[in-house]
């Protein structure tokens, strides 16, 4: 059971869509293998919006203005070996520039999916979020990790 005495990580998750597919880096076996949403953890003294816009900056070079980001989904994971983690998801309405693997030690590549044509190795956040309906609930809690994702 969770107390407000354990700390909790506060992890961003960015969806970006162009022509119909989602960006998904497919992450290196030191970093969990499979493939996710851009992003990361968020900062000391940062907003989770700025630390969505930074982490995107950082890992694929594309601009982002904090007016693009919209809050869609917050899933709080409960992990066995780790400390509790609460991933806030936001879609990202446009930005400049045309993404790029900047973090290839922690990033094999970058690739478009249809959104009907994910892959089969979905980091468990990024499965959740980017297969629920719009009448899925907004908050979601989830302990340990899904079968098949």
């Amino acid at each position: 059971m969770v107390s407000f005495k354990d700390p909790i990580d506060i992890l961003v998750r960015g969806i970006l869509i162009q022509n119909g597919k989602v960006l998904l880096l497919e992450r290196t076996v030191e970093k969990g293998g499979g493939y996710n949403l851009v992003g990361g953890h968020v900062e000391k003294g940062e907003s989770p919006a700025d630390g969505l816009v930074r982490e995107i900056e950082e890992e694929i070079g594309v601009k982002v203005e904090r007016s693009q980001v919209e809050l869609i989904r917050v899933v709080f994971r409960n992990k066995i070996n780790s400390s509790p983690k609460l991933h806030l998801v936001f879609w990202v309405s446009s930005w400049l520039g045309e993404p790029k693997n900047l973090e290839p030690r922690k990033c094999l590549g970058l690739s478009w999916f249809a959104l009907d044509q994910l892959p089969e190795e979905l980091a468990t956040v990024a499965g959740i979020v980017l297969r629920a309906g719009q009448d899925d609930p907004f908050y979601i809690e989830v302990n340990g990790k899904l079968s098949g994702s």
